[in-house]
């Protein structure tokens, strides 16, 4: 955490001079923008396969979401 302004500043302009090297050496393909992009760790359907009216579905997931 910076605390002074004019180190903050000097702090985003070093991040954003790191990042751009390293766009430029794996290329743009390889950069996503997961901040505007809405990527999901696991997908959440709430759906199973299994035969209508079965009484008890057993699932085995990964995370459960809150």
């Amino acid at each position: 955490m910076v605390e002074n302004e004019a180190d903050r500043y000097i702090a985003a302009a070093d991040f954003v001079q790191y990042v751009k090297e390293l766009i430029t050496s794996y290329g743009p393909d390889c950069v996503l923008n997961a901040d505007q992009s809405g990527f999901q760790y696991e997908i959440h359907s709430g759906r199973t396969l299994r035969t209508r009216g079965t009484k008890k579905v057993k699932a085995c997931v990964q995370s459960i979401s809150r």
